[in-house]
């Protein structure tokens, strides 16, 4: 009749288990074994203990998996990329050998490094100080965000649309005239520079020089940097 191979056992060698017919377990020199197959715990909170003293074990409580590692660092290592999926086929952390590392949200980008730095699309809220360039915050009444250059110049640039405006806003509120109660504003289809206080323009420097106040934009009447005129001295005796 016919015959199947149920185990095999070699003097000074492996062992090997049969399912069917088919291998599905083998040992080998240097204590280790081969399945040919799932290994399968079918029991809830059952561990692969793995290491001498069971350092890393890898279960499932039947309500959530883990991967407890008690000894040392944790490396998840690859020769190419890893990405962390969540909701099962969404993107939550993607590293890219040799190249970006990318966090997600809800599937869509919001933070990347590159070659340079990094990229954040969306919204920044940073509940702390703000420091570039330097370790140390500057004054206390202004240390909020600081930008330093210790090696030359230092600046801010603001860069707007063509013919558009770029503003800096003082600000104590979050909602109408306390969003602005103090300004500077620069026209760049004009040319002016205009400064507010009290939610309102106090004075305006015009592209060609002249100084206007109080909401009167008129060049006319702009105050230059000179007045011409004549005067005739006279003397009573």
């Amino acid at each position: 009749g016919n015959s199947e191979t149920m185990a095999t056992f070699d003097v000074d060698g492996g062992i090997e288990l049969y399912y069917d017919n088919t291998k599905m377990v083998e040992t080998r020199s240097g204590s280790t074994a081969v399945l040919n197959g799932d290994l399968l715990l079918d029991s809830d909170s059952h561990k692969l203990k793995l290491g001498l003293g069971a350092d890393l074990n890898i279960y499932h409580n039947g309500s959530h998996s883990f991967i407890d590692n008690d000894t040392g660092t944790l490396y998840l290592q690859t020769a190419t990329n890893l990405s962390f999926m969540t909701n099962n086929n969404e993107d939550a952390i993607s590293c890219i050998a040799n190249g970006a590392v990318s966090l997600f949200h809800d599937n869509s980008k919001r933070f990347e490094t590159d070659s340079s730095g990094t990229t954040t699309t969306g919204r920044a809220y940073i509940t702390g100080t703000i420091l570039q360039g330097t370790t140390d915050a500057g004054e206390s009444n202004g240390d909020e965000a600081t930008f330093a250059n210790t090696g030359g110049n230092a600046g801010i640039t603001i860069r707007s649309a063509v013919d558009a405006e770029t503003k800096i806003y003082f600000s104590e509120g979050t909602s109408g005239g306390s969003q602005y109660r103090g300004a500077i504003n620069y026209n760049h289809n004009t040319n002016y520079m205009a400064f507010s206080a009290n939610e309102t323009e106090k004075m305006r420097i015009l592209s060609g020089g002249g100084l206007t106040f109080n909401g009167d934009t008129a060049t006319a009447n702009a105050l230059d940097d000179y007045e011409e005129g004549t005067y005739t001295p006279s003397l009573s005796i």
